[in-house]
């Protein structure tokens, strides 16, 4: 019954990521979502906790753990083989079927999608501001926010690394050093 219109839906949204990646190319900005095992590399974890089932805001996921390419940071689809599976989750919420919450991890204040990055991307769609998620999240000194990017994290780690080095952050909390290059904090 609703095969159709999910099948409009998918190609509307398949399209408009394609013209939001050459937009944001133009623009020289990035419209990748952030790897969730690059910026594990990149930032000093410190433990882990199991937050449970919570409401988050849609717009503060900005990352995958494994499908990272499948979708952009607006969590549009960019492949085509996503497709059979974003159709079925857009039919089931035509149909007003119950869907699980997804699996994400939390890291600083975003959010990587575990299990259920169709869901999601099929939620923003349809215009919802947030979504059932079993929340793990993983303490890092390093703030993460929603406009995170890779070069962001990397001047981030870059800047741990010398808080620790350097003890600074203890010795004078009052002085805030902040490079935009991340080969600046080498010293």
């Amino acid at each position: 019954m609703f095969d159709n219109q999910a099948q409009q839906d998918f190609e509307r949204q398949y399209r408009r990521s394609f013209w939001r990646k050459l937009g944001n190319f133009l623009q020289g900005e990035s419209n990748e979502l952030l790897e969730y095992d690059a910026v594990r590399r990149q930032l000093p974890f410190q433990g882990q906790r199991d937050l449970g089932v919570q409401t988050i805001s849609l717009d503060k996921i900005v990352g995958s753990v494994g499908r990272y390419r499948d979708f952009d940071r607006a969590f549009l689809p960019t492949q085509r083989g996503t497709k059979g599976r974003w159709i079925n989750i857009s039919k089931a919420r035509y149909e007003d079927k119950e869907l699980p919450a997804i699996d994400v991890y939390k890291v600083g204040d975003v959010y990587f999608v575990r299990d259920g990055n169709h869901r999601v991307s099929v939620a923003r769609q349809r215009g919802m501001a947030s979504i059932e998620a079993q929340v793990w999240e993983f303490e890092t000194p390093i703030p993460l926010e929603p406009d995170s990017n890779v070069d962001d994290l990397l001047c981030r780690a870059a800047h741990g690394a010398f808080q620790e080095r350097t003890g600074m952050d203890r010795l004078r909390p009052d002085v805030q050093i902040r490079l935009t290059q991340p080969d600046g904090y080498d010293c």
